[in-house]
């Protein structure tokens, strides 16, 4: 950027994605004049190095692996790049980011959790079942509590996501916190990602410990995840320190203050800034050549004008005459973060990209250049237009396509359609006032006449704040954030006994408000360009150090403000809207359970030859005596007979096991045994658990007795918020492993992880830990009535039970589409062990079925076929489905085959 003044300036760009080295290619030939220097701009991560090489002086700026050269001879100045690494160093810095990135997921999947965490007493309060008391205060401090953890969970991962780039960018930015330089930084961080997991390889394989690997991954993962506190220390601190600098140009501020009064008035602006009343003005401007900006701004396309009903209540004549709050005498002008710092991307004939372009926020001052000698070609122009048209029409497809995909009616995915339309209508608003622009640009074109001048179109944003606060209203607001949203919310999961998350709250919040209340991207917006606050001679601003002031612009682009704090807080704003959904719904049947079995009489399935399953028989390890044969199918019955109403449960079983076979096993529902446990065994609180399950007694011709513990699977919504609690950590965890490469070979880090937060969430997870009562249940069942020979079922939520009750009881377990427990196997109580969970489990996963496949799966299991149709993936769930499913693979030898199984499920009719 070379300017004669304030007002005109010429505009070098270099796109930073070109590869080739150009030399003898003029920078700035002609129009360079004696006296003019090359500064630094603080929105470089470094400052350049000047050399002088061969009688030139020779400027050095960093990128990556590569090196931006400004040769400068008494004739001309050249702009060039050079490789600056090697293989070797990119595999290093990837390995390096990849970590980083694992220890960033570790924390994402925390913040799920800690939602769950939140969201349980919420569902406790809500839920419509006399079985639950009312908690006002939990439900009260649940619903204050929201706005503080959003920002403070957002906030983790917009400094997470920040340290991942900078790790990949060579710590540029965590090299500004240090005094020392980078040397220092350098040692640290090698010492870090490399160094200590060596010494730990060193010392496992010298010691011959078990599970090498293991303690190399825990060191990196510890190790790491230290480096990113500290990271997160150095950025809060260098953010408030900012603020307090740029507080010196507010008016509100007063040289020598004393330090209270200046955190007064820090708040009391901040307070005025966040709670004001503003107007957005959105134009497509046309600049032509030397027109000046408010010429252009009169001849902008207007796209739209808007201020919301708070800021029409702001300035209403009750909000004013009441003292509430102050109009304007003439609206302010508020920046973006992209005019605070100064900066605009050019996009220019060989600087265009169509993804670029299709991807590219409007309000982030992107500058087209439509005339001139760096102009935009016609073929660049059309397509850009063409590629919004496209991708708009696609879009409206894609959901068009889905909701008819999800079986959806022709009326509903009209409607679809037109609520995405309807989202968009800014988009087209944009695209009509940019294609209107650059027909006036053409009738009106004159940047073709001087070669050194361009036209330029861009999208000009004008914020106006209009009124604000008055100190009164300021400070009410102020206390009411304190007490209802940091103090309530903090009592509150004092006194529900959750120390671990009270005492998260409490640092969390305390660091969540010095960001809230000192953040330099709010004040500043007020200010203008962050160039008014680096004046080398100014001993209150920022400093005229680069480093300085390098920080200070990542800070409000990356940290502060920005599209990484934007994502982060509109994400975990959305799981808290899909979590008070689920909690809503809490009380509705999912419908996933078996229903009442209305039989074809006579009829049965035989073996399906073509595809039988190994599981369709098991040996009497696994199952009753005398029903080997039909395992599988009974194995689904049982399961099944857990969702059904105890009055029927006598006269299914005689249906299915004593009708046909006078020689076989009778069985009998024991409700009477489960009742006098309940009674006895269980307390008050833990009698009001939502858990259920059957006993089943199987009398042998022999006289013997065998018994099946039928546990009900997932009916409801808090069911569902059940399941998402005890195995959330371990399905994200499977999902984030997804997507890092060769993800597999982390699994002690995974685990790691499921384990800390199951730690964390120990006082949570007692409301539903739903396997302690089936386990306590079953254990009761072996000593006081000295059962022996007992078995465990159950279907869904059910399923899980069953695994987790029969690796801790060391029973025989057969899971039908139940969770798994192997990667969270430590997080229960007492912990299951690997071995117990080979020997003692088995589940049933049917093709499509989404829930059997949470968790890592143990070593027994059998996959069986889903006919539902893809978009129909949760049928797959369905214990209806799964029970035709077996029965026409395995036959059903005398089993009653549902009439749902051809008449819904779309199987043969069973034969006579």
């Amino acid at each position: 950027v070379e300017c004669r003044n304030l007002v005109e300036c010429n505009i070098e760009i270099m796109s930073s994605s070109f590869e080739d080295v150009f030399e003898g290619t003029p920078l700035v030939d002609s129009r360079r004049r004696p006296g003019h220097v090359i500064k630094d701009h603080f929105t470089l991560d470094a400052p350049t190095s000047t050399v002088n090489f061969r009688s030139c002086d020779v400027r050095i700026h960093n990128q990556a692996s590569k090196q931006i050269q400004i040769v400068e001879s008494r004739d001309e100045t050249i702009l060039k790049t050079a490789e600056d690494g090697s293989f070797g160093e990119k595999a290093l810095r990837l390995w390096y980011s990849l970590l980083a990135f694992l220890t960033v997921g570790a924390i994402f999947i925390f913040c799920i959790q800690v939602f769950l965490v939140i969201f349980l007493p919420l569902a406790l309060a809500l839920v419509h079942s006399s079985d639950f008391k009312l908690n006002f205060c939990s439900f009260c401090g649940t619903l204050f509590s929201m706005p503080l953890w959003i920002y403070g969970l957002g906030s983790a991962m917009t400094i997470g996501t920040t340290f991942v780039l900078d790790t990949w960018n060579g710590n540029r930015f965590a090299n500004t916190f240090v005094p020392y330089g980078s040397v220092w930084l350098q040692w640290t961080t090698f010492f870090i990602f490399l160094g200590m997991p060596l010494l730990a390889a060193v010392f496992a394989m010298s010691s011959q410990i078990d599970g090498t690997w293991g303690v190399i991954s825990r060191t990196w993962f510890y190790s790491i995840s230290s480096f990113y506190v500290v990271y997160v220390i150095g950025g809060v601190f260098y953010e408030i320190r900012g603020f307090f600098e740029i507080m010196h140009h507010h008016e509100l501020s007063v040289r020598d203050d004393h330090f209270l009064t200046r955190i007064k008035n820090a708040i009391l602006a901040q307070q005025r800034m966040r709670y004001c009343g503003i107007q957005k003005n959105m134009k497509v401007v046309l600049e032509l050549d030397k027109m000046s900006h408010d010429d252009c701004d009169e001849r902008g396309e207007l796209v739209g004008k808007s201020s919301s009903l708070y800021s029409r209540f702001t300035t209403s004549n009750f909000a004013i005459s009441s003292g509430m709050f102050e109009k304007l005498a003439e609206p302010k002008r508020l920046f973006t973060s992209k005019e605070i710092r100064g900066v605009s991307v050019f996009v220019t004939s060989t600087t265009w990209n169509l993804e670029k372009l299709y991807f590219r926020d409007p309000n982030q001052g992107h500058i087209a250049v439509v005339g001139g000698p760096s102009a935009l070609t016609t073929n660049q122009k059309r397509s850009t237009f063409i590629c919004a048209v496209l991708g708009l029409v696609l879009s409206a497809l894609l959901v068009a396509a889905f909701s008819i995909w999800m079986s959806a009616s022709s009326a509903a995915a009209v409607i679809a359609v037109a609520l995405f339309l309807l989202i968009k209508i800014p988009a087209i608003r944009n695209l009509m006032a940019s294609l209107k622009i650059l027909r006036r640009q053409l009738n009106e074109y004159v940047g073709g006449n001087n070669e050194q001048m361009s036209d330029f179109v861009y999208h000009d944003l004008d914020t106006f704040q209009i009124s604000y606060p008055t100190r009164y209203t300021s400070w009410i607001l102020f206390a009411f954030e304190i007490i209802f949203l940091f103090f309530f919310p903090l009592i509150s999961l004092l006194i529900l006994g959750n120390q671990p998350f009270a005492i998260l709250f409490f640092v969390m919040g305390i660091i969540s408000g010095l960001r809230i209340y000192f953040s330099p991207s709010t004040i500043i917006k007020g200010l203008g360009k962050l160039d008014e606050f680096l004046d080398e001679d100014n001993d209150e601003g920022i400093g005229s150090d680069l480093r300085d002031q390098s920080r200070m612009n990542t800070i409000l682009e990356n940290i502060s403000d920005g599209q990484i704090a934007g994502f982060w807080m509109k994400t975990f704003g959305g799981f808290a809207l899909v979590f008070i959904l689920l909690v809503l719904g809490a009380s509705q049947s999912l419908g996933l359970g078996a229903s009442t079995i209305e039989p074809f009489e006579s009829f049965g399935y035989s073996r399906n030859k073509e595809q039988f399953y190994p599981a369709c028989s098991m040996d009497t390890s696994m199952i009753v005596p005398g029903l080997e044969n039909t395992a599988l199918v009974d194995y689904t019955f049982l399961s099944g007979l857990a969702y059904v109403e105890e009055s029927n449960t006598q006269d299914l079983l005689n249906k299915w096991f004593n009708s046909y076979d006078s020689l076989g096993p009778k069985a009998f529902d024991e409700k009477n045994t489960v009742k006098e446990f309940k009674d006895t065994q269980l307390s008050d609180e833990e009698r009001l658990s939502s858990v259920s399950y059957k006993l089943i007694k199987f009398s042998l011709p022999s006289g013997e007795d065998h018994f099946v513990v039928a546990i009900r699977g997932t009916n409801n919504a808090w069911d569902a918020l059940a399941d998402l609690q005890l195995w959330s950590a371990a399905w994200i965890t499977q999902q984030f492993r997804w997507f890092v490469p060769y993800g597999s070979i982390f699994n002690y880090i995974f685990e790691c992880v499921v384990n800390f937060t199951g730690t964390i969430e120990n006082v949570s997870l007692e409301s539903v830990a739903y396997y302690k009562q089936t386990t306590k249940f079953v254990e009761w069942l072996s000593s006081e009535k000295k059962y022996e020979k007992i078995y465990i079922t159950g279907h869904s939520l059910g399923g899980g039970l069953a695994i987790i009750t029969g690796t801790q009881t060391k029973h025989e377990a057969v899971a039908i589409s139940g969770p798994n427990a192997m990667l969270s196997r430590e997080t229960f109580n007492p912990p299951l062990s690997a071995k117990d969970l080979n020997m003692y489990t088995f589940n049933v996963i049917p093709g499509k079925d989404p829930v059997p496949r949470i968790d890592d799966v143990a070593q027994n299991y059998q996959k069986i076929r889903c006919t539902a149709s893809p978009s129909r993936f949760i049928d797959c769930h369905t214990l209806d489905r799964t029970l035709c499913e077996v029965l026409y693979t395995c036959g059903s030898h005398g089993r009653l085959v549902p009439k749902s199984c051809a008449e819904i499920y779309n199987y043969d009719a069973p034969s006579a």
